[in-house]
């Protein structure tokens, strides 16, 4: 399946004689995962390539260059450390054979090929199947704007190459330098910004953590009483969701939705529910996804929700938040690959199920609408950037000025500009800008349609912009079924099986505290062992190293979800590793002890505390029931 599309390349002109090196090559790339290859349009490739005397030479329209493609073009790579290469097409193969001979083990190397044609060309002429074999090595054959969709989750998260982070080396082949270079650095700029919203998702400190897990637990018997929402999953297809946002620009077009609201699910963010309510709009669903107390405070605790309202959020909300809603008006996404939530799933055996809720509550909302298939999606009032006047939100929300604490207002953050809604530059900030890419990545990957009608802040990629009363009046023309109607229909609690969910806990508490036992006594003996590393004996105690670290892995894997609270720490003992030279001096070796000590003492700590707070948990009501 991946590599769909791959067969048709014979269209560009495969040689004969060459189809020896393109099926060896094919075979390959087929046999890993690491690889991805986009099926393509043969009707719209640029380029036409033609080799002899050992030169290449591309030619697009009326241009062409021609050089040879096993030069070494650049000297100025990095191999001292582990590293990141991002290159930038398949065509410089010398280089690509100098990068493969000359990095470390650990590193990870990313090739980008954007043009299908020059793809099919190198696998055609070149035998590269010791690249494509090497597990360092991750080919991505798409255009730039499916390859930026793909860095954050599936490469630097599942294929695990953000521990590399720190170091990312860029080499860009000479034909994109000439023809490309403008979207090849956009691309390259879009990797590192990748890297900062990986590493803002993975940055909680365990403190946080730590609450996000007790609130889970607290929260533990409303999701069992809860329906799951593996009832709902492709219960509204066809049907259009309207994502009402609070950002700045929801003035111009909300009152349009009053009109129409019997014809779409209306799915409300936390911050701007009551002032649909005060409108007289109500939503079929709101949405929370944060913790923190203060969200309860502003949004809900005063608030006079109507009784078909229906709440969506993690079970990691603040408890009172749930408390203003019956059973049957709440459902529980559990967050997509996040450790906590697939053991709290575990708990219940399987019985609910995962969406993606990336970091802000539309993101949420967006995740919830795709899961149940709706179709068009629309958003309103998702500016994700400041307004013409400066407001950051919606008038009539908590973030009137005169709502906020000072400190709130007073605290600075940092800006940028970027393309906006109607293709001038507009003023946005950092965290808005992570939000942004999030949903662009998302917004690639989903089938149904995603239309952008804020009519205002940022332009969002992959979506078809349209005037919000225009997009209502094309797509809201049949009456839908409200989401608390379906509830009903379908209610029935998730998992009542109390017994059975104490036993698991205290199983986790047991493994736990053989962990702390276990990374104790490697913390001890690596004490005890590094003022003993000399030239002589250094590659016995690097051996030992290796061994402590790869039973720390074992064993780490055999937890449910501890790898949540110690993941900021591992993450800093990748960057310090990747900033190791490579050779292995009595040096460099007493340095990796040191890392792996702060590493085993850090887990030693929290394994303590989070056994102790799940046997705290154990002897609340719940484990007197």
């Amino acid at each position: 399946k991946r590599l769909k599309g791959v067969g048709d390349m014979s269209n560009v002109g495969v040689v004969e004689d060459c189809k020896a090196i393109l099926d060896k090559n094919l075979k390959t790339i087929s046999q890993s995962n690491r690889h991805f290859i986009s099926p393509f349009d043969a009707s719209k490739l640029k380029y036409n390539l033609w080799y002899g005397d050992k030169e290449v030479t591309i030619t697009r329209e009326e241009k062409s260059i021609c050089y040879n493609n096993f030069d070494l073009h650049s000297s100025d790579i990095d191999f001292n450390h582990p590293n990141i290469y991002l290159i930038t097409s398949i065509l410089d193969v010398g280089m690509i054979q100098h990068i493969c001979k000359n990095a470390s083990s650990s590193s990870a190397i990313l090739i980008v090929e954007p043009n299908p044609e020059v793809f099919h060309f190198v696998i055609s002429h070149y035998d590269l199947s010791a690249v494509f074999n090497d597990s360092r090595v991750f080919l991505i054959v798409a255009d730039y704007n499916a390859a930026n969709a793909l860095f954050a989750e599936d490469y630097l998260i599942k294929k695990g190459i953000v521990r590399l982070a720190s170091n990312v080396q860029f080499y860009t082949s000479k034909y994109i330098e000439e023809f490309e270079s403008l979207p090849a650095f956009k691309m390259q700029k879009r990797f590192l910004e990748s890297i900062k919203i990986v590493l803002f998702m993975m940055g909680n400190d365990p403190g946080d953590t730590l609450i996000g897990l007790l609130q889970n637990l607290l929260n533990l018997e409303k999701f069992c009483y809860s329906t799951s929402i593996k009832e709902f999953k492709s219960r509204y297809s066809g049907v259009p969701a309207v994502i009402v946002s609070a950002g700045p620009s929801l003035e111009k077009n909300v009152h349009y939705l009053k009109e129409f609201c019997e014809n779409v699910l209306v799915f409300a963010v936390d911050t701007v529910m009551s002032k649909l309510f005060k409108m007289g709009i109500m939503p079929d669903a709101v949405f929370t996804i944060e913790r923190p107390k203060i969200v309860y405070e502003y949004f809900y605790q005063d608030a006079d929700i109507p009784e078909d309202t229906v709440f969506v959020g993690p079970p990691v909300v603040y408890p009172k938040i749930l408390e203003k809603f019956k059973t049957n008006r709440m459902l529980l996404p559990l967050k997509y690959n996040e450790a906590v939530n697939k053991w709290i799933n575990s708990l219940v055996d399987d019985r609910g199920d995962f969406i993606p809720c990336g970091a802000s509550v539309a993101h949420l909302a967006f995740s919830f609408a795709r899961y149940l298939g709706c179709d068009p999606i629309i958003f309103i009032g998702q500016d994700l950037a400041y307004g013409e006047d400066g407001r950051t939100h919606v008038k009539d929300t908590v973030y009137d000025s005169d709502s906020l604490p000072s400190d709130k207002q007073k605290k600075k953050e940092e800006e940028l500009m970027v393309e906006g809604y109607f293709g001038k530059p507009v003023r946005t900030k950092r965290i808005w800008r992570d939000f942004q890419l999030w949903f662009e990545s998302e917004f690639y990957k989903t089938n149904q349609t995603v239309i952008n009608a804020t009519e205002g802040g940022v332009k969002l990629l992959h979506t078809v912009q349209m005037p919000f009363k225009e997009a209502l009046s094309k797509y809201a023309v049949k009456q839908k079924q409200h989401i608390c109607t379906a509830l009903d229909e379908v209610y029935k609690p998730l998992y009542l099986d109390f017994d059975a969910i104490t036993a698991k806990i205290q199983d986790e508490i047991k493994k736990l505290k053989n962990f702390n036992r276990i990374v104790s006594d490697m913390s001890a003996k690596l004490e005890r062992m590094k003022p003993k590393v000399n030239n002589t004996n250094r590659k016995q105690y690097l051996k030992k190293t290796i061994d402590f670290n790869n039973k720390y892995v074992k064993h780490l894997s055999k937890l449910a979800f501890f790898s949540l609270f110690i993941q900021m720490h591992n993450t800093i003992c990748n960057v310090m590793y990747t900033r190791l030279p490579v050779e292995n001096t009595p040096d460099k070796i007493k340095q990796t002890m040191d890392i792996q000590m702060y590493l085993y003492t850090s887990a030693r700590d929290l394994s303590k505390i989070v056994a102790d707070e799940l046997e705290r948990f154990l002897n609340t009501s719940w484990g007197k029931r």
